[in-house]
């Protein structure tokens, strides 16, 4: 009944742990990937989503090129499922929760989309560790007329995309936003869309996780946005077609739906707090196509101290102190994210031991192209690079390609200089062809310098030397 809509770009650690939650949990539903990743990254997927086909319904679909929006676009075409979810591929949903809003919406049609509690997680990425827990408002609209749910949410934003979606409505939405240019008025549009086409349902369960990282995609600061050179004209788009929706809605004039657009982003505007600084530290320019003269009223409302109203989000008691309380209605739908996050890590390394060792039993059970084409995913995972073009070497070796075994054995020395398996294999190979490299010495001296207690590799070390008479 549902569709996860996931797009993702170079964060394949990310959607991994991802995946691995979702297996975890035993989601039962449709998972789409829309991967605009480097070549690495997009293999990386690849193989995680071949590792949990068994577990999951999820599909790859390789989008090279293609931003966020087009990305999610695509996808939507390809829904067959009543209800869907727009995913970030660093965040998370949980899966009862998913079904809990499924469930709401299919007895109440007045709402476009339900969601439950959310969640920001501060994450320390060069180890497994999560700095700071906070709550991730989300909006509930709940007017029956369009016009005041726009205001309403406008006055108090926060983002609306990542709640459970009619699927039919999601997809006009996206359909209209592919006409704006800009990245902050593409996110805004369709949150404002959402609202302006129906209500919108908070339901009192954990729901959504979101990560602050490093490696997030971060919307421009807002007094850079507001001078943008695209900015006048997405706004053009952003206004008119917010206005005829809300029209259509609310069956009222054409410029009237205008001029509650122009107010409603107004409160909008005047809620950011660079933009606030920003105005209150420039000159106020009186050219008429300057953003100052378009909304004086941003202006007054900045000028007379106006801030958006917070008051309204009071589950305080869903902070850090609360999610870790044995008693807490949320901690059993928190725990399994808490694990994978802690557990993992962000270069995922469970997930790519798990991988070398599929590869590993492949390779033992003759199937030598599905084992290397798991090793290869591995290449540039710096813990496990080392072992997998041992692997690789050990596969070229069997099929007696024996140039090729020796560079994966040199690459994986290369790495790791102290790869006892890579420095035994390159030696028997260069014994089967009678032939040694002349940096041979340099390399098991390397090691021997390191553990001279290991009498097998000396006695190697010394037939080398002998061999090519040094």
């Amino acid at each position: 009944m549902n569709t996860l809509i996931i797009p993702t770009k170079d964060r394949s650690d990310y959607l991994i742990r991802q995946l691995t939650y979702f297996a975890k949990t035993r989601y039962k539903h449709w998972i789409y990937i829309g991967d605009s990743s480097n070549k690495y990254h997009f293999r990386q997927t690849q193989e995680a989503v071949n590792f949990f086909r068994s577990k999951l319904k999820v599909i790859q679909f390789r989008q090279e090129g293609k931003n966020a929006v087009e990305s999610v676009i695509d996808m939507l075409d390809k829904v067959s499922t009543p209800f869907c979810v727009f995913l970030p591929d660093d965040d998370f949903v949980i899966t009862d929760s998913i079904n809990k809003c499924i469930y709401f919406l299919d007895q109440n049609s007045e709402y476009i989309a339900a969601h439950g509690l959310g969640l920001t997680l501060f994450v320390q990425e060069s180890k497994p560790y999560i700095k700071n827990i906070i709550y991730y408002p989300q909006p509930v609209i709940e007017s029956n007329m369009a016009s005041e749910r726009l205001l309403s949410f406008l006055k108090n934003y926060s983002v609306a995309l990542f709640s459970v979606y009619r699927t039919s409505q999601l997809q006009k939405i996206y359909e209209l936003n592919k006409y704006i240019q800009d990245g902050t008025f593409t996110e805004l549009f369709g949150c404002c869309m959402s609202v302006v086409k129906g209500k919108i349902k908070q339901l009192d369960h954990l729901y959504l996780i979101r990560q602050v990282h490093s490696r997030r995609y971060l919307l421009p600061d807002g007094s850079k946005w507001i001078n943008a050179p695209d900015w006048q004209s997405s706004y053009n788009v952003f206004k008119s077609s917010l206005a005829s929706e809300l029209a259509d809605i609310d069956k009222i004039e054409l410029p009237k739906a205008e001029a509650i657009v122009h107010n409603a982003f107004s409160f909008y505007l005047a809620g950011r707090a660079e933009i606030q600084k920003y105005l209150l530290t420039t000159n106020q320019s009186s050219d008429k196509n300057s953003f100052m003269s378009q909304f004086p009223d941003v202006v007054a409302k900045v000028l007379n101290g106006y801030k958006q109203d917070k008051s309204l989000i009071d589950y305080k008691y869903l902070l850090q102190k609360n999610m870790i309380d044995k008693n807490s209605n949320y901690l059993n739908d928190f725990l399994p994210i808490f694990d994978i996050i802690c557990k993992t890590g962000s270069n995922n390394a469970s997930f790519s031991n798990d991988l070398l060792k599929q590869g590993e039993l492949d390779f033992n059970q003759g199937n030598l192209v599905s084992a290397e084409k798991k090793f290869n995913s591995l290449t540039d995972d710096n813990q496990y690079a080392a072992m997998s073009y041992n692997n690789l070497g050990v596969i070229a070796f069997h099929r007696k390609d024996y140039d090729r075994s020796i560079k994966y054995f040199i690459s994986s020395l290369e790495i790791d200089p102290y790869c006892r398996s890579a420095l035994i294999n390159v030696f028997k190979v260069y014994q089967i062809i009678n032939q040694y490299n002349v940096l041979m010495p340099l390399i098991f001296t390397r090691y021997i310098e390191k553990f001279p207690e290991d009498i097998e590799i000396f006695m190697f070390y010394l037939e080398v030397k002998k061999s090519i008479n040094i």
